[in-house]
């Protein structure tokens, strides 16, 4: 048996058309005004003062190969095989095609931005190589529910 879900409605006055785009144009532009601008653009999770990457926020879509992430958002990082210039060199070579959001050479930092799972969503990936390894960490734009 389904449970049941109480219903409420909620009475509305009917508002004259020209009203009514008023009204939308109003809270399109308060949202314009009041908002960062770019909703869809999630912030960078490298801190340049300690030259790591950053946890994942609580409640995102997150991995990142930081220590401190509990198990279902950790995973290991990447090991190189090569001098990690030449790896980042290679790498920033092999994502030309790619949006590159950010590239720092001095500090061998990659941010991307690829298509996300959800339609018309963005991920963004960002690589650090470091003492032979590569820190990862991929947040999506777009938190989806369960």
């Amino acid at each position: 048996i389904p449970p049941r879900v109480a219903s409420f409605e909620i009475p509305l006055p009917h508002l004259p058309p020209p009203v009514t785009r008023a009204l939308a144009s109003g809270l399109t532009i308060a949202t314009l005004v009041f908002s960062d601008g770019d909703a869809s653009h999630a912030d960078t999770g490298y801190d340049a003062s300690s030259g790591r990457l950053v946890s994942c926020p609580y409640q995102s879509n997150c991995v990142s190969s930081n220590y401190l992430e509990p198990p279902n958002r950790y995973m290991s990082p990447l090991r190189l095989v090569n001098d990690p210039a030449i790896a980042f060199q290679r790498a920033v070579k092999d994502l030309k095609n790619v949006d590159l959001v950010e590239v720092r050479p001095k500090e061998y930092y990659i941010h991307l931005s690829v298509p996300g799972t959800a339609p018309g969503s963005l991920d963004d990936i960002e690589l650090l190589f470091v003492d032979g390894i590569v820190n990862l960490r991929c947040e999506s734009r777009v938190t989806l529910p369960p």
